[in-house]
């Protein structure tokens, strides 16, 4: 049952002669009372989701009551160069933290998640060309990580 207003009409014969009554019913919206942002599996999120840049992971917004009649929320990013969503499907975009944020359409209720992003790693330099080394000799080479 949806919320809104319905008309009953009722008629009836007696000894030949019709009679007719009508009655509206008004059936009441269930307000939303939270959300609360679950991996895709319906389970609580209690750490940073870990994502490397172009990696994907999808939450869920679960409002309550379950029987509210406006289900619906909206997704946002708070920092999009780290991160999007669009119906709860997370995409890296580059290195750092954003807050994921569901909001119910009706009454504005908002739970965040956090993400944090790394840089996918495309290789490491070793600075310089030749080193040369003897036996059981130790040197020390400097690298430069290259990231995508």
């Amino acid at each position: 049952m949806t919320a809104g207003t319905s008309t009953v009409k009722v008629t009836a014969t007696v000894g030949g002669v019709p009679y007719t009554d009508e009655i509206n019913i008004v059936v009441g919206a269930v307000a939303v009372q939270s959300v609360e942002i679950k991996d895709a599996d319906g389970n609580e999120i209690t750490e940073p989701i870990a994502l490397v840049t172009d990696e994907t992971e999808t939450v869920q917004a679960v409002v309550t009551p379950t029987d509210a009649t406006n289900q619906n929320v909206t997704w946002a990013s708070t920092n999009e160069d780290v991160a999007t969503v669009v119906n709860g499907v997370i995409t890296a975009k580059g290195a750092g933290t954003a807050q994921i944020v569901a909001t119910t359409v009706d009454g504005s209720f908002t739970d965040s998640v956090e993400v944090e992003v790394t840089a996918k790693v495309a290789g490491i330099e070793i600075d310089g060309d030749t080193k040369t080394i003897v036996i059981d000799e130790t040197i020390t080479l400097n690298t430069t990580t290259i990231f995508i």
